[in-house]
């Protein structure tokens, strides 16, 4: 202990020091290797990776090297209480914290009707990559460097990771078999600690959240929710909706917030769009000529 505190004493001065040169040097090299592949690809690409370019291999291992040094001086500098990146939002509630990572990145929609078996997998990353941002979270509140009114290792923590698309995914079983294997194979959740239990990840989608928002308003507990779901061997690997309508049967409220906002950007369109329709020409059909 003594050593490993002498050693931190010597190393971590040094770490301030060059944390920023190291995070500029990574910016050039990265802008050297663009412009070298943008030349390249425009003289001969076909002897980019050849002895003739050599120099660029030594350019890449410098932008790796930067890269890689900016990355570790970042981590090891980080001091316990300091602040840290957190997710997208975060939802504290008796019983356990709720960690949502947005993302606007989706699966193109050749790949989701070709039918063809496996032919999403190789976009699966763009989904999961969102759970590793939420499992550094749990490891910095783990160690102290995060921290959350109410939340300590006084007790046992329950994590839910949850992941709310902005654009449309299936969700079935076999797609959620993949989603679930990625996660496993990377291991993006699997994140020890002696007060913190990380529960399965949750998928939810914009329109989810617009039919769940008057009910949370109204006092639903969005943790007995997800307890919930992931209790359910049938709708568990299904759509949050699906589990809404036809587990819990939940009823429809109104959404008097969401309805004033739709109003006042329908009053907006038709402004913008009434004097066009005005002026247009219609068949007999009812089609625009």
């Amino acid at each position: 202990m003594a050593i490993g505190s002498a050693f931190a004493r010597i190393v971590q001065p040094i770490a301030r020091c060059l944390r920023r040169p190291a995070r500029w040097a990574t910016y050039f090299a990265t802008a050297g290797a663009a412009v070298v592949a943008f030349l390249a690809g425009v003289n001969e690409p076909a002897d980019f990776w050849t002895k003739k370019y050599a120099w660029s291999l030594v350019l890449a291992a410098v932008w790796i090297g930067a890269s890689t040094l900016a990355g570790f001086l970042d981590d090891y500098w980080r001091a316990p209480g300091q602040l840290v990146k957190p997710t997208d939002a975060i939802v504290t509630e008796q019983g356990g914290l709720i960690m949502l990572e947005a993302t606007v990145r989706g699966i193109p929609v050749e790949a989701l009707v070709s039918g063809t078996p496996g032919s999403i997998n190789r976009y699966l990353d763009r989904i999961t990559d969102k759970f590793e941002q939420i499992a550094l979270v749990v490891d910095d509140i783990a160690e102290g460097r995060l921290r959350i009114p109410g939340v300590d290792d006084s007790g046992v923590c329950n994590v839910f990771p949850v992941l709310v698309l902005l654009h449309p995914f299936p969700q079935h079983y076999s797609t959620w078999d993949a989603l679930d294997h990625d996660i496993e194979s990377r291991r993006l959740l699997d994140k020890k600690s002696s007060w913190i239990r990380m529960r399965e990840f949750q998928i939810i989608t914009a329109e989810e959240l617009e039919m769940l928002e008057p009910h949370l308003q109204s006092g639903l507990s969005m943790v007995e929710l997800l307890r919930a779901k992931i209790g359910s061997v049938q709708y568990r690997q299904r759509s949050l909706k699906d589990f809404l309508v036809r587990e819990w049967k939940l009823p429809s409220l109104t959404n008097p917030r969401l309805d004033r906002l739709f109003g006042e950007a329908f009053d907006v369109v038709g402004t913008l769009v009434r004097p066009n329709v005005h002026d247009a020409i219609w068949d007999v059909e009812g089609e625009d000529t």
